[in-house]
């Protein structure tokens, strides 16, 4: 995703995070630990329709879970299809199919990264080795 001058990279990491770290092989472990070190800012995407294949309760559980797991990374959550049920959550509403709230997404998703990238400490350049 471009903002200005800056590029800000976004993963998808679909079932991923759907089952405890225990169950996962390395090559999941070794992602989730990525995850948990690397994010600046976590999308959650919850499914009211249900069409994914999992109830809200599940997708909720999930979210519980996800919170505790990356304490102190910032979590937006997102309900996704609000095109085809719209929830009474006071929860930030998209429509891939039909562009419903997405530039509004968009837009606050920058604004957050941002806010992040502002509070972050300036990096001192390096200084050059000693020769001998």
């Amino acid at each position: 995703m471009k903002d200005d001058w800056r590029m800000f990279q976004i993963v998808d990491t679909p079932g991923l995070l759907d089952r405890s770290f225990e169950d996962r092989n390395d090559i999941e472990k070794q992602a989730v630990l990525a995850l948990r070190y690397l994010t600046d800012i976590m999308i959650f995407v919850l499914d009211p329709s249900e069409t994914c294949g999992y109830p809200m309760e599940k997708q909720e559980d999930l979210l519980r879970t996800v919170r505790e797991n990356f304490d102190g990374v910032p979590i937006i959550v997102v309900e996704s299809k609000c095109d085809v049920l719209r929830t009474d959550h006071d929860a930030i509403r998209i429509s891939a199919a039909t562009g419903e709230g997405m530039e509004e997404f968009r837009q606050m998703l920058i604004g957050k990264l941002r806010e992040i990238l502002r509070s972050r400490p300036l990096e001192e350049p390096e200084a050059p080795e000693a020769s001998e």
